[in-house]
């Protein structure tokens, strides 16, 4: 499954390599162990091997939602050649046409940072909606204050340079955006780096393997969850 994700990387500092094997292993092992079946994937992009994991451990019904359209033709594609039942839906993540309360579990991995400002809140009402009552959130964006990020700042003087992300995220941050979506934050996940030291981000990736808190991970990944009965329009209590 991670093979695909173990061939990325940027010409720069290897920040792909480093950190999408062990986010999908964490994904997958995180959602299977969650209550539910039903799953829908915001964002999906153009090979969602985390629902081709979550297929082969029995979850389904699955759904994939990406704006692109050569994305969701991939994904289709990627699907039916492993014989894998995946309905792929192409739409903008802030406003899908699934009624709502329609699933158990949601996926909303390295999507948030991509969207405009003035959408932010809306997808997360938007995964909130489409969760049944007590329904689970798994949400991930890349993490401004993990050691990776700090040890290039040391490093270089400034902090990677990611020009397709539209702002920064920490695990503060995240959590704030959920509970301000209506949300309750159910706890912070770890994301360690790969297995093995990756080019030249050996330093960083010692720094990594050793950190005991999840909050200096490279990436900010928490479980929410829906709660019975609130309306996200509400403040949070």
């Amino acid at each position: 499954m991670l093979d695909f994700y173990r061939e990325l990387k940027e010409p720069n500092r290897g920040y792909v390599g480093y950190s999408e094997p062990s986010l999908k292993r964490t994904l997958v092992e995180t959602v299977s162990a969650l209550p539910g079946n039903s799953v829908v994937d915001l964002g999906c992009g153009p090979n969602p091997v985390t629902l081709f994991e979550l297929a082969a451990r029995g979850k389904g019904p699955l759904t994939a939602v990406d704006l692109s359209a050569d994305f969701c033709a991939s994904a289709g594609e990627q699907a039916a050649a492993r014989g894998i039942a995946l309905d792929v839906v192409c739409a903008s993540v802030h406003e899908t046409p699934f009624e709502d309360g329609s699933f158990d579990l949601a996926i909303l991995s390295e999507t948030l940072e991509h969207v405009p400002d003035d959408l932010e809140l809306p997808t997360l009402r938007e995964a909130y909606r489409l969760l049944a009552p007590g329904g689970q959130l798994v949400a991930s964006v890349p993490n401004a204050r993990s050691l990776f990020a700090r040890y290039l700042v040391l490093r270089t003087g400034e902090p990677a340079d990611h020009p397709q992300h539209l702002r920064s995220y920490t695990v503060p941050s995240l959590r704030a955006r959920l509970l301000e979506a209506g949300f309750d934050v159910e706890r912070v996940l770890r994301v360690p780096a790969t297995a093995e030291p990756f080019g030249r981000a050996k330093a960083a990736w010692l720094l990594d393997r050793l950190a005991p808190r999840p909050e200096w991970s490279l990436k900010a990944a928490v479980v929410a969850r829906r709660p019975r009965g609130h309306d996200p329009e509400a403040p949070h209590r």
